[in-house]
């Protein structure tokens, strides 16, 4: 913006009210700026090259993404203190089936948030907000199937 050269020559540093000359977003609406002399609004107004920057809901699928990758990998960790429940068992088949349900557990909750996390990242950079949203989506369904599957898995062996 250039247009500081037209700011008028009798304008004051500051008003009796503290507000300092400066380019001001219009009180008449729109994204235009107007000169405030000190005193009162100028004849002159400025459009800025771009419109002022809102906040997107590109950025809160960043807000939500980061949550989901927190919770997964907590998730992981809270995997791998589980194998201690395999103590519960009373045969090597439960043994042997607790143990394939682990390891499934284990590999979903960290494959799951490095994948998803560096799909998100890719998409970020090339702004395809459909990948964004996909990984967004997949991260929590991805492993909250991961546990059901566990789940299922240590009843069968409890049973076997």
């Amino acid at each position: 913006m250039d247009a500081h050269n037209d700011q008028p020559k009798t304008a004051r540093s500051e008003d009796a009210r503290g507000v300092p000359p400066a380019w001001y977003p219009d009180p008449q609406g729109g994204w235009r700026l107007r000169w405030w002399d000190g005193a009162h609004w100028a004849d002159q107004v400025v459009v800025p090259t771009a419109p002022p920057a809102k906040r997107t809901s590109w950025d809160d699928l960043t807000i939500v993404f980061c949550a989901e990758l927190i919770l997964a990998f907590g998730a992981f960790f809270l995997a791998g203190i589980l194998v201690m429940g395999v103590d519960s068992c009373e045969s090597d088949r439960c043994v042997e089936l607790y143990q394939r349900a682990w390891l499934l557990l284990m590999a979903v909750s960290l494959a799951l948030p490095i994948v998803c996390g560096a799909a998100f990242f890719w998409a970020s950079r090339a702004k395809w907000v459909a990948v964004k949203i996909l990984a967004v989506l997949v991260l929590p369904i991805g492993t909250g199937t991961g546990w059901a599957v566990y789940l299922v898995m240590t009843d069968i062996a409890m049973r076997a």
